[in-house]
């Protein structure tokens, strides 16, 4: 499991787009003044609605998975390039 904090100030009302390379059943919870809050997930992003104008702290759990990961019976190492 991993977790992320995200802080930002926003300026509308629009939603928020977070790029969110894996499927909706990796995100665990994303919270909002430390209350679980509404998300959706599409097309590899997540979609965060209903947050107000101002300064906004996000905190977000996933399941990372292992896709990355190499594995043999002596070591395990990843290569994380990005895409």
């Amino acid at each position: 499991m991993g977790s992320v904090e995200i802080n930002f100030h926003k300026q509308d009302h629009h939603p928020l787009i977070l790029d969110f390379k894996g499927n909706e059943n990796q995100v665990l919870s994303v919270k909002w003044k430390d209350k679980a809050h509404e998300f959706t997930w599409a097309n590899g992003h997540l979609i965060i609605k209903s947050l107000p104008a101002g300064s906004i702290k996000l905190t977000i759990e996933f399941e990372a998975g292992d896709g990355s990961l190499n594995r043999s019976e002596d070591y395990l190492y990843t290569l994380l390039v990005p895409d």
